[in-house]
């Protein structure tokens, strides 16, 4: 016993610091539904990592917006009217070649979402998505993971129509 009385005790700091906080994902919405828009709006206000820095009605307010505001993310309707989605998308690629971009849409479409890979998206998710899945896909897409729901698709999560939808 001699040894354990040599011992002295051992002092342990807690830090009552918090975590660092990842920062906040700057998002651009393109709908041509204010509806649609107002919707992803709030959700991905509740979540609180995310800030929506701009919204636009059309493909080519959103490749403007998106040049000039420079978002995290960029999260796009795939049919709009004049420009649809996935030409403003290969836009706003072709001049930011770091931007994410995750297509929207009402319809899981096995043909758009090949296209959509090929020209450049980070996912593609279907407006049907529960929000608390969308919020964790896009907060994913922003951190560079691939989040494309469907038939074609990696299905990162499942969809199931809910009151707590978007659009």
């Amino acid at each position: 016993m001699p040894d354990a009385a040599r011992h002295e005790p051992i002092t342990i700091r807690v830090s009552h610091t918090r975590p660092p906080v990842m920062s906040t994902i700057r998002v651009l919405i393109a709908d041509d539904h204010p509806l649609v828009r107002v919707g992803l709006r709030r959700a991905l206000a509740d979540d609180g990592r995310f800030a929506v820095v701009g919204e636009a009605g059309d493909g080519r307010q959103a490749v403007v917006l998106a040049e000039r505001l420079a978002p995290d993310l960029c999260v796009f309707d795939v049919r709009m009217p004049g420009v649809d989605g996935i030409e403003a998308m290969t836009d706003v690629v072709r001049a930011r070649p770091e931007a994410r971009v995750v297509l929207l849409s009402a319809f899981d479409d096995d043909v758009v979402i090949g296209t959509a890979r090929s020209k450049g998206a980070v996912g593609y998710l279907t407006k049907d998505t529960e929000r608390d899945l969308l919020c964790d896909a896009l907060a994913r897409a922003a951190a560079g993971e691939a989040v494309f729901a469907g038939p074609d698709g990696d299905r990162p999560m499942q969809t199931h129509p809910s009151d707590t939808s978007i659009g």
